[in-house]
């Protein structure tokens, strides 16, 4: 498997994956969203220092997955919608195993390969709805913690938690 940082070609595939029924049903935000408000929402995270995104790619099934790591900066706010942080946290991961991939076990090599530079951030957290098991298993299987709970947008979540 080979990462890659995402570009703008990417933009299309990422909104196709994102759109999947599935997809949308394991997110925190479930909601539908149209294609402009994607793009513009893409470019961005793209031109965010605090943000990272990264495609896999397998040998054999081309792009497989997506991954993004968002850092929790002081004043600004702690996701897409949410309040402003009172001060640096953790860089917050958000992964999509393409569909028609998923149940291969993508997930967790992406986890383990595209992690964010040495220094970029100190800890990596993830939000994971309970319903969520394969989830659940590729962050465990990637070195997460269970760290607690968290209600966010009306969802309780399982937060994992992770050193770079």
């Amino acid at each position: 498997m080979k990462i890659r940082p995402a570009t703008t070609d990417d933009c299309h595939l990422i909104y196709e994956w994102s759109m999947d029924p599935v997809t949308r049903a394991n997110g925190t935000r479930g909601d539908w969203h149209s294609l402009e408000d994607h793009t513009r929402w893409y470019a961005e995270r793209l031109a965010d220092p605090n943000t990272l995104i990264y495609i896999a790619e397998d040998k054999k099934w081309g792009p497989v997955g997506v991954i993004r790591y968002q850092r929790v900066r002081s004043g600004e706010p702690m996701w897409t919608g949410g309040p402003l942080a009172r001060d640096d946290g953790p860089a917050e991961v958000s992964i999509i195993v393409a569909p028609g991939h998923r149940g291969r076990r993508f997930g967790r090599h992406i986890l383990n390969l595209a992690l964010p530079p040495k220094g970029w951030t100190h800890r990596i957290r993830a939000l994971i709805l309970p319903h969520n098991t394969a989830s659940i298993r590729a962050f465990e299987y990637a070195g997460y913690d269970r760290a607690g709970e968290e209600t966010r947008m009306g969802k309780d979540h399982l937060v994992y938690e992770r050193a770079p």
